[in-house]
């Protein structure tokens, strides 16, 4: 897989961890603007439409999107909230060829994917 940083300029904010068990039960605060829910948004795979379709001389193979912590991110669906860190504000998206239940036919590729971001 490749590692696609992504860096957000002039996103403040920073999270805490509320330390009352009663009441929090060690949940994480978030302040400010430290979290975004992405949506992805391309064409999905038509055999599986968990994927991002690719175009050129290839078959049988899709486009894999993933967050930091390697969860799936769908076509058009809104992603659990990604903690920005202090001092980065950097997302990170995991991409990768994903082998389909198809014909295999080796080539050159391209996809194209908008990512859009909402602010927690």
């Amino acid at each position: 897989s490749v590692l696609v940083y992504i860096k957000l300029d002039r996103c403040p904010g920073e999270y805490s961890f509320m330390r009352d068990r009663q009441m929090m039960r060690g949940a994480t605060m978030l302040n400010g603007q430290s979290a975004v829910r992405m949506t992805i948004y391309g064409e999905a795979e038509p055999i599986d439409d968990r994927f991002f379709r690719v175009h050129g001389g290839v078959e049988g193979v899709a486009l894999r999107l993933s967050d930091r912590q390697g969860e799936l991110l769908r076509p058009a669906i809104q992603s659990r909230p990604q903690i920005l860190y202090p001092g980065r504000n950097d997302l990170v998206v995991q991409a990768q060829l994903w082998r389909l239940p198809a014909p295999l036919m080796a080539n050159e590729w391209r996809s194209v994917v908008n990512i859009g971001l909402e602010y927690e």
